[in-house]
């Protein structure tokens, strides 16, 4: 990026007409360049290649000198930042994507505020935070309109230990330790980049390989800024290997527990807008982490943070609770469990909720639940004496009312993770947050459905008050998202509205995306649907939204990844249905399919041959309609030469297609064997060319 800051700027006008996405981008960048030299206080009034550029910030960054040097500095590197997400966005077509048009907009005022604010340390401390929220605001936007669905091959091979250990413990390379395996440092031979690979002891997880396929596969659709990103898995040995990027900037326990007393408020707030951001994102698909906690939330080299560890993460339906009835889904760590989950009763995203209440606390008194508790354990949140006390604590600072708000014992006296980002970026108590649109959990809570027995429907679930009848999910005309940008030029709704609604059981916005989104807002709209047909009950209401057709549509004419998401949701909400499985089959999905096992991607032709598997499932019909489908012979060519995971898809669908006489001939005549071949004698023979 070219480095111009003086000669030419005058002529910026304050109002940019927005023509075109990299018209806005280059104000932007202008608008960085300039603000970063306010802040070094240098004067650069010429243009620079980028090497030239770089040399010249750090000699700039080199010069400051005053007891203000360190804050300047730390602003300057995270305008740098700034500038390399600017360079990633101006060389993607998704530039002039209408949500990140909109976003770069966003960021560019805010950047031209900071320009007059930049001359006092607090001025610069307010602009930060309000750049902050700016540009979590571009990357959110970017991630959806642009995902890189690639997937990363990866075989045991590929990753070393980094750095080695000639023990085999591996300790050098070891970030940490859990129930089921370890994270260690690992080099990918192929790119020279470090990742954090967590090995899962396959045995000692007593989960099959086949479910910890599918839970890294649904890892890898979370796009979000702050949670850990997924690249791909793989085994090695005993083991399940998941690949993430590497975190250097340590975990918020280190944090709390480092330091003499209370958390600068400005870090505070900064990380629990980052965290309820990621939150938010989760509960919009219907997703719970379940052991959120200060050991799982780790930052990166600039200080943003991130959640891990979504192994626990669970997909339930909307307005339903996860049991923890014998203990069955009390997981997570005991200090940071809700009382619903304490008592062993249904809980929800709530639950997520008061464990951020809980860290949050633990970060405004100086002391976590960790160093509260003698043991590291304990039911905390069935002390009404303990949480009384944590709550008067923290009243006295700056975050009183949320850690009040968040630790209500009801679920619903909880705020949404939504509110609670919007609250604190706008500075607003909760109470005062427009909640139109922006509630992504709603609660009904046999508990408390008394209480609202009196208050209106509208205020109860925050749609528009109207004449209009609610549907069958109990929704009637929902209203913008206070977070988007509103619908597209097109009417088309955006990915955050259609989140809200989704989350609240209608999925009509998910389908109208997937009809006439963008490419990346298709690809979101499939990846979402993915997650949400993973639980029985939504099935119903994802077929009666008419996600079908558009689903197969996207399998015939979508980009790589949209087509992966596509087949995806198509095998989720086929499930066990035998009646669903015979409907995909009948709605054409059978031949894109069999083309994505040919020339898709590691990825999709996994994802194919998963589908494949379970629509031939029992049913004769389907069985001999994908076999004259010309699905043999790639699923064998997948069988050969395959990833694991893909050889053991393909292994499962050949071998339901030998259930039926009139396909099993074909899977025969592909092995080279006779077509009079038993049943037995073919699945043999396809578990020898499998490896298996």
């Amino acid at each position: 990026m070219e480095l111009l800051v003086g000669a030419g700027l005058s002529g910026a006008n304050g109002v940019v007409k927005a023509v075109t996405g990299k018209s806005i981008l280059q104000h932007c960048g202008i608008a960085v360049n300039r603000l970063r030299a306010t802040v070094l206080g240098e004067y650069m009034g010429h243009a620079l290649a980028d090497k030239a550029a770089d040399k010249a910030w750090k000699l700039a960054e080199a010069k400051l000198a005053g007891p203000d040097r360190h804050e300047r500095l730390l602003f300057s590197q995270r305008l740098e930042a700034l500038s390399t997400l600017l360079q990633s966005v101006a060389s993607s077509p998704a530039v002039e994507d209408d949500s990140v048009k909109k976003a770069l907009d966003n960021l560019r005022s805010s950047l031209e505020r900071a320009f007059n604010a930049a001359g006092s340390a607090d001025g610069r401390r307010s602009s930060e935070a309000d750049i902050d929220n700016y540009k979590q605001d571009l990357q959110l936007a970017f991630l959806v309109a642009n995902h890189d669905d690639r997937e990363m091959h990866a075989t045991e091979n590929s990753f070393k230990y980094d750095p080695y250990d000639s023990d085999s413990d591996q300790e050098a390379s070891l970030l940490g330790e859990g129930s089921f395996g370890a994270t260690h440092t690992m080099r990918n031979v192929d790119d020279g980049h470090l990742y954090a690979v967590k090995l899962i002891n396959i045995k000692k997880a007593r989960v099959p390989i086949e479910n910890l396929r599918q839970e890294a596969s649904r890892l890898r659709t979370l796009n979000h800024p702050n949670i850990v990103r997924y690249y791909t898995s793989f085994t090695k040995k005993k083991f399940f290997a998941i690949v993430m990027e590497l975190l250097t900037g340590g975990s918020l326990l280190e944090r709390i527990d480092g330091a003499a007393g209370p958390l600068p408020d400005g870090q505070i707030k900064r990380w629990t807008i980052q965290i309820a951001s990621a939150l938010a994102h989760m509960h919009a698909q219907r997703m719970q982490h379940r052991d959120l906690k200060p050991d799982n939330v780790l930052f990166d080299a600039l200080g943003d943070a991130r959640l891990i560890d979504l192994g626990l993460a669970q997909i339930v339906v909307a307005k339903s609770k996860v049991s923890s009835a014998g203990g069955k889904n009390a997981v997570g760590a005991e200090l940071y469990r809700s009382p619903q989950k304490a008592l062993g009763n249904a809980y929800d995203a709530k639950d997520d909720i008061w464990a951020l209440g809980c860290m949050v606390a633990g970060a405004a008194t100086g002391k976590s639940l960790e160093a509260r508790s003698a043991s590291g354990a304990g039911l905390f949140a069935l002390s009404s004496d303990k949480v009384k006390s944590l709550v008067d604590e923290a009243a006295s600072s700056t975050f009183g009312e949320l850690v009040a708000a968040t630790l209500a014992i009801e679920p619903i006296a909880r705020p949404a993770a939504e509110i609670i980002k919007l609250a604190l970026r706008s500075g607003k108590p909760l109470t005062a947050v427009d909640r139109d649109g922006t509630i992504f959990e709603e609660e009904d809570d046999d508990a408390t459905s008394d209480a609202l027995s009196d208050v209106p429907y509208a205020e109860v679930v925050g749609v528009e008050s109207s004449n209009d009848a609610p549907s069958e999910n109990g929704l009637g005309k929902v209203r913008a998202s206070a977070t988007s940008a509103g619908s597209t030029a097109n009417g088309t709704p955006t990915a955050a509205e259609a989140g809200a609604a989704a989350s609240r059981g209608d999925f009509g916005p998910l389908v109208d995306l997937l009809r006439t989104g963008t490419d990346g807002a298709k690809e979101w709209a499939a990846g979402a649907l993915w997650n949400l047909a993973l639980n029985a009950d939504n099935r119903v209401a994802i077929a009666k939204a008419g996600a079908v057709d558009p689903l197969v549509d996207l399998l015939r004419t979508g980009t790589d990844g949209a087509k992966e998401r596509a087949a995806g949701a198509l095998w989720s909400w086929a499930g066990q249905n035998a009646d669903n499985q015979v409907a995909i089959v009948k709605a054409g999905a059978v031949d894109p399919l069999v083309d994505l096992l040919r020339t898709g991607t590691d990825g999709a032709k996994e994802q194919a041959a998963w589908a494949l598997w379970s629509w031939a499932g029992q049913n004769a019909d389907n069985q001999v309609a994908i076999a004259k489908a010309g699905a043999v012979d790639p699923l064998v060519d997948l069988l050969r030469t395959g990833t694991d995971g893909a050889k053991e898809r393909a292994a499962g669908a050949l071998k339901n297609l030998t259930r039926a006489a009139g396909s099993r001939a074909a899977v025969a005549q592909a092995l080279s064997l006779s077509a009079a071949t038993s049943e037995s004698g073919v699945d043999a023979a396809i578990d020898k060319l499998g490896g298996m």
